[in-house]
């Protein structure tokens, strides 16, 4: 078993490929590592993009408010605020609620 592993920011990715997977991705890319790293940058691009809109959307609402000299001080602590909140709704919940 070939195991590739990654820290991008904080976030682990671990990817174990048995031999056989590896052979099929060496067949046609010149690093299977490369590759994959490529694959976890992407798990860690899209993070980020989230928490920065999660953060930008927290702002504006708090900005139209009135409030927005009470935001936590970072984007992360903004982010836990937000799912800090009562009633917080991930996404899977979101669609089974209809929202």
């Amino acid at each position: 078993m070939a195991v590739h592993s990654f820290n991008i920011d904080g976030i682990i990715i671990t990817v174990n490929l048995p031999p056989f997977a590896e052979a099929i991705l060496a067949d046609q890319v010149i690093s299977n590592n490369d590759w994959l790293q490529g694959f976890a940058n992407m798990v860690a691009g899209k993070v980020s993009t989230v928490k920065r809109r999660i953060a930008d959307g927290e702002l504006r609402l708090a900005m139209s408010e009135g409030r927005a000299d009470q935001l936590p001080a970072t984007e992360d602590a903004i982010v836990q605020a937000v799912f800090n909140r009562p009633g917080y709704k991930n996404r899977k919940d979101r669609n089974a609620t209809g929202q």
